[in-house]
């Protein structure tokens, strides 16, 4: 039967407009066979054109027009994006556009023989007949689906005909030989604890599904299938999920577990306060009170400002414990002699949970609580004008960065340039530690001493003060120099409280109970009984004490509404020296302790046969102080002071100006002697 269309969709399928198809007819009415229909609604009859009338090229697309797809499935060049398949498969596609041409000639070709013109086209492509016969079928099938996509939407679908010619993009990781059960089995041995733990290699867990799959009488696939599997899950997983496996979730946290960054520059100067200990990555000698050097890795206890990134106190010592934070910090709020390095009285303190910074004499609470809402609530953060200290939550460094950044560029630019440097201590790699021969270096007097390497760390400091700093670049900063940063930036201010004040809160003070034998403190395992006559009214009760870690033959009784009640003495100690400090008296008791053990150890020597003193070894046991060194403090009245909320303190200040009491020239001097002791450590 004929088939008979519209001269406006003639002229479309012609490529033409309207008025050239009409005027073409009108010159050549005997090419066209025409037909008019008088319209159902009346009017003028309407001219329809047979489609055998049309060229070839027309016919053909009039065909695929009207062709019925065998499904409604849509293939795969359909929902596949034109750029997309063009940038990663242009080899492909470029094929394709030259096949495209031998495809447009054989279906226009009208010659006799047409088979064998198909069959020339398909040499010069390299492909066999039967080949070349499906790349037609599917060229004429892409403009069927042209058509349609271009009914619904209206677009250009022309490019589905070179798509159709195009080879299919093969889906990557789909793994049609490898089951389900196969692959559960994969991912259950490659996500085992001991597996991740232990870094196995995937011959191991090639090994393991071996035995697996057998049990289950699976098909086990091909070791390579296996490998390409295991990176599979690795890419669609990522790596922070084996590591968390492997590594537990502390590690995670702090390697993968996604975190914001702190607007530091919304801070003041001096606003907050970082603080932390570092060990240094290098050696240094000290020397010990019976004249033998001894090689350490020293301590830092430094205070960086979260708004400049400036260090503003530090102390190096031998081992930290919360006196030496409370040194450490008294060098942080007054100006030192070296007038280029920052001070000032931060208005927070933000810690971490170790021992020496939560000690309940600097916190004023136990350990065990993190913060308090009491306001009466006092320790030497407090006491110094510190308005609270924050503590970081265990295990999780990040929320201490600018101070841990610090301790790396500490470790980057200044220990990494030491002749003793070792590698970093908490390397986790092997190629992180650096062989050195540490006791042949001290033997030969290679090693600093702690007091020039303290020396030689400030000079690094003022030097670092100078520099760029990237996190101030990264916030925005025009001139991201710490210590321009501290100077000129907005900041928060407070003074300082009276120096002896605060020298004076270095003394350690406790509760105890008043015996008939006086007041019994224990140090070291050893009971020591302080007495004075005035204590026999106040047996039974507890009182507060106050002693110098400098000085502990003695100590200062005060009652619960805070006066003094007397000055108590050892007379135990007065026997040893008119003078003992907390450490001495350690090491005096360690010294009596190790004689008798000597003892001891000499009658067992004596009983012991030939053959047991043979086995016998000797432990030589070192006993020394802590060496702590610091920057030298101005030493200079300060001109505005912050009056201490210390009634006790006050009191005192208020008789000091009518009478100076025993108890007052005792602080006098103490404060005299810790701060000589202080101005010595630079």
């Amino acid at each position: 039967m004929e088939n008979y269309i519209s001269i406006e969709e003639a002229a479309r399928l012609e490529g033409i407009n309207y008025e050239a198809f009409k005027k073409r007819i009108q010159r050549n009415p005997n090419e066209y066979k025409t037909k008019t229909v008088p319209p159902e609604n009346g009017g003028k009859d309407r001219l329809y054109v047979a489609v055998e009338s049309l060229s070839k090229k027309a016919r053909r697309t009039y065909k695929a027009q009207n062709m019925t797809l065998d499904t409604d499935e849509a293939p795969w060049y359909v929902e596949v994006d034109l750029g997309w398949y063009k940038e990663n498969y242009k080899e492909y596609f470029y094929q394709a556009v030259d096949l495209s041409r031998y495809v447009e000639d054989f279906l226009e070709y009208d010659g006799k023989d047409k088979t064998e013109f198909a069959s020339s086209i398909a040499k010069k492509c390299g492909l066999s007949d039967r080949t070349f016969y499906d790349r037609v079928k599917n060229y004429v099938e892409a403009k069927a689906w042209a058509n349609r996509m271009h009914e619904m939407t209206e677009g250009n679908y022309e490019y589905f005909k070179i798509l159709s010619l195009c080879r299919k993009p093969r889906k990557k990781y789909t793994f049609p030989s490898v089951s389900t059960e196969v692959k559960v089995m994969i991912e259950n041995i490659y996500y085992e604890k001991g597996f991740q733990e232990n870094n196995q290699p995937i011959t191991n867990l090639y090994e393991e599904l071996e035995v697996k799959a057998k049990e289950a009488e699976l098909e086990i696939p091909s070791y390579d299938t296996v490998w390409r599997y295991v990176n599979k899950i690795k890419y669609e997983d990522g790596e922070g999920t084996a590591y968390l496996v492997g590594k537990g979730t502390r590690a995670w946290k702090n390697e993968y577990m996604l975190k914001r960054k702190r607007n530091t520059k919304g801070l003041k100067v001096l606003e907050v306060l970082q603080g932390d200990v570092h060990t240094f990555d290098c050696w240094v000698s000290v020397k010990r009170p019976n004249g033998k050097l001894q090689a350490i890795r020293p301590f830092l206890c430094g205070w960086v400002d979260m708004r400049s990134r400036a260090l503003v106190g530090w102390v190096i010592s031998e081992d930290p414990d919360s006196q030496i934070i409370k040194k450490s910090l008294i060098h942080a709020i007054y100006p030192k002699k070296n007038e280029k390095l920052p001070y000032g009285v931060p208005k927070y303190l933000l810690i971490d949970n170790g021992k020496e910074y939560t000690a309940e004499s600097l916190t004023g609470r136990p350990r065990k609580v993190r913060a308090t809402i009491d306001a009466d609530t006092k320790g030497f953060y407090r006491s110094i004008g510190i308005e609270d200290d924050m503590r970081s939550l265990p295990f999780q460094p990040w929320s201490k960065a600018q101070v841990e950044r610090f301790f790396g560029t500490v470790c980057e630019k200044f220990s990494k340039k030491q002749k003793s440097y070792t590698g970093t201590l908490t390397g986790g790699k092997t190629s992180a530690k650096v062989k050195k021969n540490i006791k042949k270096m001290l033997e030969n007097g290679e090693l600093m001493t702690l007091e020039e390497f303290a020396i030689k760390f400030e000079e690094w400091v003022e030097k670092y003060h100078l520099d760029e700093h990237g996190g101030l670049k990264d916030d925005g900063e025009k001139n991201p120099i710490p210590i321009y940063v501290f100077n000129t930036a907005e900041r928060y201010y407070k003074p300082a409280p009276p120096l002896e004040y605060t020298l004076r809160l270095l003394m350690k003070s406790e509760e105890r109970a008043v015996t008939s034998m006086g007041i019994k403190i224990t140090r070291d395992g050893t009971p020591i009984y302080y007495t004075n006559e005035a204590l026999g009214r106040y047996v039974g009760m507890k009182v507060s004490v106050v002693y110098h870690p400098e000085d502990i033959t003695r100590i200062y009784v005060y009652d619960e509404q805070g006066e003094k009640i007397c000055e108590a003495v050892s007379y135990e100690l007065l026997r040893i020296a008119p003078k003992v400090s907390d450490k001495q008296f350690i090491e005096h008791n360690k010294m009596q302790k190790k004689q008798l053990k000597s003892e001891k150890e000499r009658i067992k020597f004596r009983r012991m046969t030939y053959e047991e003193r043979l086995q016998v070894e000797n432990d030589v046991l070192e006993n020394a102080d802590k060496k702590i060194v610091a920057p030298e403090l101005k030493n200079e009245k300060q001109k505005v002071t912050s009056i201490p909320v210390d009634k006790q303190y006050r009191e005192e200040v208020k008789t000091k100006k009518n009478k100076k009491n025993e108890t007052n020239e005792y602080f006098e001097r103490q404060a005299a002697e810790a701060l000589a002791a202080l101005q010595k450590l630079g």
